[in-house]
C-alpha cells in the first residue's frame, strides 16, 4: 500500500489564527474553489463554532474573480483563501491582496509566496515541516495503517511585518500565537 502526507495544512488552523490574530473579528470570509467547495458545509459548522460568522465566496475557472471576491471581502474582518486548483489559486491572489488592501482586511494565506505577495499571516508546510512529519509517520509506521492519507502535525507559521503596519495591526510572537491556541489538526 501507499501512504501519503498531506502538504496542504488544515483549514482550521487558518481559523484558529484569525480568532486570535485579529481579535474582536466577527466576520469571517473564505474563499473556495472546484475542489474545495464540498466543503463549505463543515467548515460552516467550525467557523460557527468559533464564534465567528462566515462569509464565503466560491470560485469556478469561469467566473470573475472581483465580483464574486470583492462583496464577501468587503464585509469580512479577516480574509481566508483556501488552497485549491493552481489556475484559482494565481487568478485570485492578485485580487485578494489589492481588495484586502482597499477594505483593510487580513489574509491568512496557505504559503510563503503569498505571505511575501502582502498577506498578513501564513500557516504553511516547510520542506523541513514535511521531513519531520515523515519521519515521525515512519519511527510509527509499524504501528501505523499503510495505505493511509495524514494530515501534516509540523507547520511554518509566519507573519508580513510590513502589511501588519499597513493595516495597524500589532503583531505578537511567532511563540505568542503557537503558545495562545492549539493548532491541532481537527
Amino acid at each position: 500500500g501507499v501512504s501519503s502526507i498531506c502538504l496542504d495544512q488544515p483549514v482550521t488552523r487558518s481559523i484558529q489564527l484569525a480568532k486570535v490574530l485579529v481579535s474582536g473579528s466577527s466576520e469571517l470570509g473564505v474563499m473556495l474553489g472546484p475542489t474545495s467547495v464540498h466543503r463549505q458545509v463543515e467548515l460552516s459548522k467550525y467557523i460557527s463554532d468559533s464564534g465567528l460568522q462566515p462569509q464565503f465566496v466560491s470560485i469556478d475557472a469561469k467566473d470573475n474573480p472581483i465580483h464574486k471576491i470583492e462583496p464577501v471581502l468587503s464585509r469580512s474582518d479577516v480574509f481566508i483563501p483556501i488552497s485549491d486548483s493552481r489556475l484559482i489559486n494565481i487568478a485570485t491572489a492578485k485580487w485578494i491582496l489589492h481588495l484586502s488592501y482597499r477594505y483593510k482586511v487580513p489574509v491568512i494565506a496557505f504559503s510563503k509566496s503569498y505571505l511575501k505577495a502582502g498577506a498578513l499571516a501564513a500557516i504553511y508546510s516547510s520542506p523541513a515541516d514535511v521531513a519531520n512529519d515523515t519521519v515521525e509517520w515512519l519511527t510509527k509506521s509499524k504501528s501505523a495503517t499503510v495505505g493511509g492519507s495524514y494530515k501534516p502535525a509540523y507547520y511554518s507559521l509566519k507573519f508580513n511585518q510590513s502589511v501588519a503596519a499597513n493595516l495597524k495591526i500589532k503583531l505578537q510572537t511567532e511563540q505568542f500565537y503557537r503558545d495562545k491556541f492549539s493548532l491541532e489538526v481537527k
